[in-house]
């Protein structure tokens, strides 16, 4: 028999995506991502020009953010333990991705992973996971906007996020208010965009 060549089993033309289902982070202590890898791209023709990423998503796939992003070839399993809340905020709608990408002039890529986990301890008196406030609602008048909102059991107040695209609201740079409340009146002056876009997260 012949072992078939290399070259026959790697990523070629485009990118391989493994990508894991939506999971909650809310109400979990210094959350850390854990996993091992393995990453060739350092033999056949044009060695080195091909990335490994591993991504994070507070917004259920909407946006990423780099947890690694290496062209680095392994030589053997590397593990990788990773804080979350130093890369974004704390959702109940995260997911992971592990990206292997053969981009431009063919090369030989090749990636694996393996043992992939969370840790992190509930927050003490705090549950595991903060129902989402529900049915935001939206009254747009001439000089404002009131927002109102269902209540979260065991929220202490809410974070108000506005924002001029659907794709990015949940990001520390759109961040407007911190409420104890339910309800909330946004001045037509703090808008600004044409089109703008609310969302609410509970805090414990």
């Amino acid at each position: 028999s012949s072992s078939a060549d290399a070259s026959e089993a790697d990523v070629d033309g485009g990118r391989t995506t493994l990508r894991s289902p939506l999971f909650s982070l809310l109400g979990v202590n210094d959350p850390a991502v854990h996993f091992s890898y393995w990453f060739s791209n350092d033999k056949g023709s044009n060695p080195r020009a091909d990335f490994f990423r591993v991504q994070i998503s507070g917004d259920g796939g909407y946006s990423w953010v780099n947890l690694v992003n290496t062209s680095a070839t392994t030589n053997g399993w590397q593990r990788v333990n990773l804080s979350v809340a130093g890369f974004l905020i704390l959702t109940d709608r995260m997911m992971l991705q592990f990206i292997a990408e053969d981009a431009g002039p063919g090369s030989l890529v090749e990636a694996a992973v393996d043992d992939i986990s969370i840790s992190g301890a509930a927050e003490p008196g705090i549950p595991e996971s903060l129902e989402p406030p529900r049915d935001l609602t939206l009254d747009v008048q001439p000089d404002h906007v009131r927002l109102i909102w269902k209540s979260s059991p065991g929220a202490s107040s809410y974070r108000v996020y506005l924002s001029g695209s659907p794709d990015r609201v949940v990001v520390p740079e759109n961040h407007y208010a911190t409420t104890s409340d339910t309800t909330m009146i946004v001045p037509m002056s703090n808008i600004r965009f044409s089109e703008f876009y609310f969302q609410i997260t509970a805090q414990k």
